[in-house]
């Protein structure tokens, strides 16, 4: 029943891709989790986003993100040691962009949905997770972006222990169309 709920929502973000995306961007981002009893995480991901501009005045698409992430190998870091955890993300995003301030236009933006990891995250929780994110940032007339990205990483109670991992992140990236 978990693995159908999990499945349910990939097949839920098809629509976002029916519609042929305007713009395709691609950044990257590195963040570093809030640290706490559980040790502190670090996460690199390239993401490749795919969006067009909706009826109301914002954009909205689709973003995959391909992930490194950093834990620790034991729940409560009692061994201070870190193992390399590799995901996948796929969010619906949404981005509202804010009118022209010389050669750049501000944004803030929402996106969620799910990632699944090769390892538990954070450590005996479970693979499949969720990913939602909201963001600041700037985009240039080049086609340059740069932003603020604040993220939490947890299964929603999808599995028994749901503890959860929050992250600051930066990124910077450009629009290829």
């Amino acid at each position: 029943m978990k693995n159908l709920a999990f499945l349910a929502f990939f097949v839920l973000a098809l629509p976002a891709a029916a519609a042929w995306p305007e713009h395709f961007t691609i950044y990257g981002v590195g963040a570093r989790s809030t640290p706490n009893k559980h040790g502190q995480d670090s996460f690199e991901s390239l993401n490749v986003e795919a969006t067009s501009p909706a009826k109301w005045p914002f954009e909205w698409g689709l973003a995959f993100g391909a992930t490194l992430m950093s834990q620790p190998v034991d729940f409560f870091d009692t061994l201070h040691e870190k193992e390399n955890v590799h995901a996948a993300s796929l969010s619906l995003l949404a981005r509202h962009t804010f009118a022209q301030r010389g050669s750049v236009r501000p944004y803030v933006e929402l996106s969620s949905g799910p990632i699944y990891a090769n390892r538990r995250v954070p450590e005996t929780t479970s693979h499949y997770n969720f990913i939602s994110q909201g963001g600041v940032g700037v985009m240039t007339n080049g086609g340059w972006m740069a932003g603020v990205r604040f993220f939490h990483i947890s299964n929603a109670g999808y599995a028994d222990s749901n503890p959860g991992v929050n992250f600051v992140a930066v990124l910077f990236g450009r629009r290829l169309r």
